[in-house]
């Protein structure tokens, strides 16, 4: 099943404040999400404005095909996590304002640390949006599961694993920039603890072709380079190619991840 975001408005536009803090808590408290978008009876796009259209489309295709959810209320500073079965019903206000709403089949609240951590990676330009970066870990988390493998870890977490590892293992210091973000080249850039420079990719790929391409352009950068990849059976002809990377198996990290407990369960989102 398909993970979702749900970014429920922060800003009310056709009532106030307060009026809009009571909506989401009673949303919130009931294991609902919804849309607004014009008050009109009905979920046929064809009825609201241009811009209003792709998002009752979206809610209506949450609605038909089910999925895992994440639902953000910014008023009130909440979130529940969930899972909504194919054909959920949606049920729409009499009076105003007339929201559009589906009840979640199994929901849970989550603690202010969860959802911190949560906002982080999520969607921040829509109402609502399937999350494909969050990969298995908003599933896992609502099934009550921890990640088993390096797999199932989505790409931002797996860069924060590698920075810590280099930390620990390979004495990285400082970092120079955000880990990932949009750096063209790097998901890792920083210093050593003897002033040195560290630079690292991080990649999930089996290719042989993106492997050698990613190396290439590390190979490029001065100071201690670093290749976090898969043990595949081209990594040791990539490896002769470019001596001076340090090749790095994900596997021996997410070893070193279940040794660091505490680590472990703060990255896992296990609460």
């Amino acid at each position: 099943m398909v993970s979702w975001f749900i970014q429920h408005w922060p800003k009310p536009t056709d009532w106030d404040r307060e009026e809009n803090a009571r909506l989401q808590n009673q949303l919130c408290e009931k294991g609902e999400i919804a849309v607004h978008y014009q008050d009109i009876e009905s979920t046929d796009p064809k009825f609201y404005n241009k811009h209003s259209q792709k998002y009752i489309r979206k809610f209506v295709e949450l609605a038909n095909e089910g999925g895992y959810v994440c639902a953000n209320y910014p008023p009130i500073k909440a979130m529940i996590i969930g899972k909504m079965k194919p054909k959920s019903k949606i049920s729409i206000d009499q009076g105003l304002p007339i929201l559009k709403r589906i009840k979640l089949s199994q929901w849970s609240p989550v603690s202010k640390e969860m959802r911190a951590l949560l906002l982080v990676g999520a969607p921040t330009r829509a109402t609502i949006s399937k999350w494909k970066i969050i990969g298995k870990s908003l599933e896992q988390l609502v099934n009550k599961k921890r990640c088993m493998d390096w797999g199932s870890l989505n790409p931002s977490k797996q860069e924060i694993v590698c920075q810590e590892y280099l930390r620990a293992k390979y004495g990285l210091r400082y970092l120079l920039a955000r880990v990932g973000g949009s750096m063209e080249d790097l998901d890792i850039i920083g210093i050593s603890r003897n002033g040195s420079p560290i630079a690292a990719q991080v990649t999930f790929t089996p290719s042989k072709s993106k492997l050698d391409k990613k190396a290439k352009v590390l190979n490029a950068y001065k100071g201690e380079l670093f290749f976090f990849s898969p043990d595949t059976e081209c990594i040791s002809l990539i490896k002769k190619k470019y001596p001076r990377l340090h090749f790095i198996s994900t596997k021996s990290v997410w070893q070193w991840l279940e040794s660091k407990p505490v680590f472990a369960k703060a990255i896992l989102m296990t609460e």
